[in-house]
């Protein structure tokens, strides 16, 4: 079994904090919001639901929540525009630090800049530049790959709008 790899994330406080990826963080997430795919949390119950998730994620090796930080500190603490960076972190953990949040954020950031004054469809970011290589786990990610369909497997991910 490999170990969980970290990701840092500065909070309002300027403190840098760990965000896990672990059993244990999704399972919080499930039953705070049903379910643990952050990408559709966020988009049913808006950008503020990242924090929590980011908070969810911050718990210790032995479950516990940062001593020195409550969600609601956290809450009314971090700016709105922080929900990309704070994604974009979250997205690094559930890769395991496979693809760093500079670059998660980075793909996120192009994929809202295009989606800017489109209604139609939503933003597309490829499902390999988020996830890498499946685990044959169940993701907190939307389903990446579509082992059905012949050729690459691959299927692109809506970051802004519930299809």
């Amino acid at each position: 079994m490999n170990a969980v790899t970290p990701v840092p994330l500065t909070t309002p406080d300027g403190v840098e904090r760990k965000l896990r990826c672990t059993p244990g963080a999704l399972k919080r997430i499930k039953d705070k919001f049903g379910s643990s795919s952050f990408i559709e949390v966020s988009q049913r119950e808006g950008d503020w639901a990242l924090f929590v998730i980011a908070y969810y994620m911050m718990y210790d090796e032995q479950g516990r929540p940062p001593e020195d930080l409550s969600m609601e500190q956290l809450l009314e603490a971090a700016p709105s525009e922080a929900a990309e960076e704070t994604m974009a972190a979250i997205i690094s953990a559930a890769s395991q630090g496979r693809k760093s949040k500079n670059e998660v954020e980075a793909l996120i950031k192009a994929a809202m800049a295009a989606s800017i004054g489109s209604t139609s469809t939503p933003s597309q970011v490829s499902a390999s530049d988020l996830n890498g290589k499946s685990s044959g786990t169940e993701s907190p990610l939307p389903s990446l790959t579509d082992s059905s369909s012949s050729g690459s497997g691959e299927k692109n991910l809506p970051i802004t709008e519930a299809e």
